[in-house]
């Protein structure tokens, strides 16, 4: 089982399909976390070298992140939903 946490912003429909899409893998447990504009969290993902929503990070069962993007990345959600 593979752990993946969703950041996202309110209305953001990249993340929205990210999310569903990664859902339907039963493999993964899926965490979304909403990110307010002008929060702390935004800059600490900025800092992170994360420029835009919805960013991901998957992690195994250690908790060791073993992969992680920004933006929809067809490429990626494809690999994680089907792959897993």
């Amino acid at each position: 089982m593979y752990n993946v946490t969703i950041y996202h912003t309110k209305g953001c429909m990249k993340c929205k399909q990210t999310a569903v899409l990664l859902k339907s893998n039963p493999k993964l447990k899926v965490n979304e976390v909403l990110v307010e504009r002008g929060t702390d969290l935004i800059e600490k993902l900025r800092e992170q070298g994360y420029r835009s929503m919805p960013v991901v990070l998957i992690k195994d069962e250690k908790g060791t992140l073993v992969d992680s993007w920004n933006d929809f990345q067809v490429n990626k959600v494809a690999y994680w939903r089907n792959n897993r």
